[in-house]
């Protein structure tokens, strides 16, 4: 995003914008079953969708939750998601609002809109 400000008689133009492309990650394996999916869904309304809007979908202030890079990852999902390892960038953690299993049936949601965005089975 930018900031303008104008000036009345002003001459000025704008630089080229900077565009940043983004390299989208094969989406992992699914590893859960539509049940584990549904509670992970459920979760992700109740808590995630505030910040991380509807289907994981990123408006560009926050990551795309389908595009990260620790979603392959079981252990790294809840040192994030649980134990808050990106508090500092304002990712604080969940551990409190959800168990160990519906963090990780969380992590199954979101793999499903990853694989659902790259047409994936």
């Amino acid at each position: 995003s930018r900031v303008l400000t104008f000036a009345l008689g002003g001459t000025a133009t704008l630089p080229p914008r900077e565009v940043v492309t983004e390299t989208i990650p094969p989406a992992p394996a699914q590893f859960a079953d539509a049940a584990t999916i549904k509670v992970g869904e459920q979760g992700y309304f109740r808590i995630c969708v505030a910040c991380h809007g509807f289907g994981a979908v990123s408006a560009g202030l926050l990551p795309d939750l389908r595009h990260s890079p620790v979603l392959a990852d079981k252990d790294a999902w809840y040192e994030v998601v649980g134990n808050g390892a990106r508090k500092d960038a304002g990712m604080v953690g969940f551990k409190d609002d959800f168990t160990p299993e519906e963090i990780e049936a969380l992590r199954a949601y979101v793999i499903s809109l990853a694989r659902a965005e790259q047409k994936l089975p």
